[in-house]
């Protein structure tokens, strides 16, 4: 685009601009100790608007990069929580349950477990329910974390996951 494009007004875009009206514009005190005049001035007469018009900057087209391989969410979620991470919240949350009760969590909890728990979470974000017992009630029972997880094994991992 060169510079005598967009020259014509009937087809420039405007956008409006916030300026600082000159008659109230603030200055300077010399003595930081006195009440500024600015003070007792509405704010609606500090600045006014103005219409001006628009100056379309483009970018150069080598600005654009490719985003190259985009990630699903998964991959995302696989980056920051990986399997050691949840191999570690497993053994903790056992360790945890039995400092607590003096029994070990029968059964004892597992990466698939954790995995399973945090999918949960993930899907519960998505749909609504009242109450999160709802889900494995018979009446509104969700099936696909129905069937991946008891209610009562859901609750536990919740109580004790560290």
């Amino acid at each position: 685009m060169t510079g005598d494009e967009g020259d014509d007004n009937d087809e420039i875009d405007t956008d409006y601009f916030i300026e600082e009206n000159p008659e109230h514009s603030s200055s300077s005190s010399s003595n930081e100790g006195e009440e500024n005049d600015d003070d007792n001035i509405p704010l609606s007469m500090l600045a006014g608007w103005q219409k001006k018009p628009f100056n379309d900057k483009s970018l150069p087209e080598d600005a654009v990069r490719d985003p190259g391989d985009i990630k699903t969410p998964h991959e995302y979620f696989e980056r920051y929580f990986t399997d050691e991470l949840m191999e570690q919240m497993a053994l903790t949350t056992n360790q945890y349950y039995m400092a607590n009760t003096g029994i070990q969590m029968k059964p004892v909890c597992s990466l698939l477990d954790i995995k399973k728990f945090f999918g949960i979470h993930a899907i519960v974000g998505c749909i609504k329910f009242p109450r999160l017992k709802m889900i494995w009630n018979e009446k509104s029972r969700y099936d696909p974390i129905g069937y991946a997880m008891s209610r009562e094994r859901f609750f536990l991992l919740k109580t004790n996951l560290h």
